[in-house]
């Protein structure tokens, strides 16, 4: 007997397909990361006119992008400050900061007025 789900039509369908009775074991997935650290960043005022300021935890190598709604990057450059001033000449609209240090990376969002 051929069980063919497509097109699949819900959750019904999908669970039609297996056997009565089937109850498959439950198994622990893992991204085989035991521990992680990530860093954390400031960035103030997330409302402006496109001067902000962005403080990490301490003097870390670290690069800067920001992207618009759109996905595309309209500003990078790399950093070996705590604390990053940046005067960004941008078009009003919702932006992300994403900050990259010490192999982890961290985005946030910032409004230009």
């Amino acid at each position: 007997m051929v069980r063919d789900i497509w097109p699949l039509s819900g959750v019904e369908t999908f669970e039609a397909t297996f056997p009565a009775g089937f109850e498959p074991a439950v198994m622990e997935c893992t991204l085989g990361i035991t521990e992680s650290e990530v860093f954390n960043f400031e960035v103030y005022p997330t409302i402006s006119n496109g001067n902000i300021s962005i403080n990490l935890p301490s003097r870390l190598d670290s690069s800067v992008a920001v992207f618009n709604t759109l996905g595309q990057q309209v500003f990078a450059n790399n950093y070996t400050d705590k604390n990053i001033s940046l005067n960004l000449k941008l078009a009003p609209g919702v932006y992300l900061v994403k900050v990259t240090a010490d192999a982890s990376t961290v985005t946030k969002r910032i409004i230009i007025q």
